[in-house]
């Protein structure tokens, strides 16, 4: 009996997502499938809850986690 119900569609999962901040700071966020951020993504914490940054006007954004940046314009 246990085995058939633990087979149900009555379950779910949740992730809890560590945050750590630029101050130091810890914070722990709950999210179910699909989970929007990846280990080493860069997250700012808004009212809505965490999202991704754009890039500040005029800056080039930051290079997927293990790629090279690429070389600044005119060099």
């Amino acid at each position: 009996m246990g085995a058939a119900a633990s087979q149900g569609s009555a379950e779910q999962v949740w992730y809890e997502v560590l945050v750590r901040f630029e101050d130091g700071g810890y914070q722990t966020f709950s999210y179910w499938p699909p989970v929007p951020f990846r280990v080493g993504d860069y997250v700012q914490l808004t009212p809505q809850g965490l999202t991704r940054p754009g890039p500040a006007p005029g800056q080039i954004p930051p290079p997927p986690p293990g790629q090279v940046p690429p070389p600044p314009p005119g060099r």
